[in-house]
């Protein structure tokens, strides 16, 4: 999928730390079911070498997903930093229309001299 920039939209910048989307998925791979199986075709960084796995040898459990409450404390602290550059977004929007109010009326101030 590519990405297009769309000229009515402001730019905005999202962050992710993707050593440490690596390092989990890394950590996942490892503890998962499949890892014994692999563990003679792992090279020394632990990568899989020349292993396709076929669709009859995975078998998939069902994992019955519950939110710890470190998950529900991130997640509440996440929805209250949006909600705060929400409101700094609205101020922000709210102080450049007046700006633009400001300069409209010294425009109109300037003209008449």
């Amino acid at each position: 999928m590519s990405a297009t920039y769309d000229k009515s939209q402001k730019i905005s910048f999202v962050y992710s730390n993707l050593h440490s989307l690596y390092r989990k998925g890394l950590e996942a791979a490892r503890a998962s079911e499949l890892a014994p199986k692999l563990a003679g075709l792992t090279t020394q960084h632990g990568l899989v070498k020349g292993r396709v796995i076929k669709a009859h040898e995975v078998s998939v459990k069902p994992v019955a997903v519950t939110a710890s409450p470190a998950v529900q404390s991130r997640t509440l602290h996440q929805r209250k930093a949006i909600e705060s550059l929400q409101s700094n977004l609205k101020e922000l929007n709210e102080l450049h229309s007046r700006l633009r109010f400001m300069l409209k009326e010294l425009e109109t101030l300037t003209k008449k001299s």
